[in-house]
């Protein structure tokens, strides 16, 4: 495994200027976000903000839509949720919008470490990613990733807890995945499409 990182849906509200903005894809991040997934920074570095507890990244569009331009280094806004702690952001870095047709739908990034809470979770609250060197065959590995975070859930599984953690590799995410989470497109079925297709003729 070359690197790994979690994210966590936030949901919530942000405020910039006494303008609240609603339905923005919000998601807690570890600072190794950068290290795994390769999204251009147009501002600011991906790889060493998100380390700071203020720490926030927007994409281009989001940008655009909160302060009208893509400017915004330095910016701040406050984020408020019902379940999270009320924060303020200040903005490190201004990244590509994420393409239509990727399993996730992100606007806003913020650092993991503003919010404490999230650290009493310890399973599949998260998304989970693992970064493979490029001469490892997946199939060798995942079963055994898959086994240590099935491990991590027996203390949970005691007191009532039902999941199971399972992996899937990001290209086989369309099809053969069955979460469904704010902000993550990644939810699908080859026997739904399958039965659309059917349907279809």
């Amino acid at each position: 495994v070359e690197g790994a990182t979690r994210l966590f849906s936030m949901g919530g509200q942000i405020t910039v200027q006494k303008q609240v903005f609603h339905g923005l894809d919000v998601f807690s991040a570890e600072k190794s976000f950068g290290g795994v997934f390769a999204l251009e920074s147009v501002a600011g570095d991906l790889k060493s903000c998100l380390g700071d507890p203020s720490s926030a990244v927007v994409t281009e569009r989001t940008a655009r839509r909160l302060w009208g331009h893509t400017d915004v280094i330095g910016k701040a806004f406050a984020y408020a949720s019902n379940f999270l702690e009320n924060r303020t952001y200040r903005v490190d870095c201004v990244v590509k919008d994420i393409p239509g047709n990727s399993h996730l739908s992100i606007d806003v990034l913020c650092a993991h470490g503003s919010q404490p809470f999230l650290d009493r979770f310890n399973g599949d609250e998260f998304l989970t990613y693992f970064k493979l060197e490029s001469a490892v065959n997946p199939g060798a590995v995942l079963p055994q990733i898959e086994a240590d975070l099935d491990s991590l859930q027996e203390h949970r599984r005691a007191g009532g807890y039902q999941g199971y953690p399972r992996t899937i590799r990001l290209e086989d995410i369309h099809l053969y995945s069955v979460g469904r989470f704010s902000g993550y497109g990644g939810r699908g079925d080859w026997r739904f499409v399958l039965t659309l297709s059917t349907v279809a003729v």
